[in-house]
């Protein structure tokens, strides 16, 4: 069942009554004991694009910490990206070239030393991840309000697949650390254009 979008309450000849609708497709919550990562598997080839909402945080000890994405289990030099990040004061940037393990979401995650229930909050979409004759692309944007440790910032990114396999499976996970209890990820796949 759709849970955004307007589906057409009469159907062209040839286009179905979803066109436009979002569907939840899976929802992971980290319990008490953390966890090193989570993977996304089976991924149905049925939307046109997917997209995960994020809620996270993870302990390594400073602020801000980094979230890592692969694609298919891949783990191999086959990615790239580029991040930028504005904190009220300085825009920075940190991008990587194409031969990288992971895209890499740099200081996007509260971390153990942000004040206590902060969260990050990230939307990350990835456009055409069926298709087989491209390379797979993600766009994301993510932020954290560390007010009371004077942190906060706000962050773009895209990153690059160097594959045109379809994606099947997603994995997400801290660089430095271990991903927190009541961190969340929600997979939502989109239909139509």
């Amino acid at each position: 069942m759709p849970i955004l979008g307007v589906i057409a309450s009469s159907t062209r000849q040839g286009q179905a009554t979803d066109t436009g609708a979002v569907f939840p497709i899976s929802n992971v919550v980290v319990g008490s004991a953390g966890s090193s990562s989570v993977t996304f598997s089976s991924i149905p080839s049925t939307y046109t694009h997917l997209q995960i909402r994020c809620v996270v945080r993870d302990n390594r000890s400073d602020v801000l910490s980094s979230l890592g994405v692969r694609f298919n289990g891949d783990t191999g030099g086959n990615y790239a990206y580029h991040n930028f990040r504005a904190d009220g004061t300085n825009l920075t940037n940190a991008e990587q070239g194409a031969s990288v393990n992971r895209i890499e979401l740099d200081r996007y995650l509260a971390a153990a030393s942000s004040p206590s229930g902060t969260f990050a909050g990230i939307i990350l979409d990835i456009p055409d991840y069926a298709s087989a004759n491209k390379y797979k692309t993600l766009k994301a944007i993510g932020g954290v309000d560390n007010a009371s440790a004077g942190t906060g910032a706000i962050e773009f990114s895209s990153g690059l697949w160097l594959n045109t396999s379809a994606i099947t499976s997603i994995t997400l996970y801290s660089v430095y650390a271990t991903l927190v209890q009541n961190t969340r990820f929600s997979l939502f796949g989109y239909k139509g254009a």
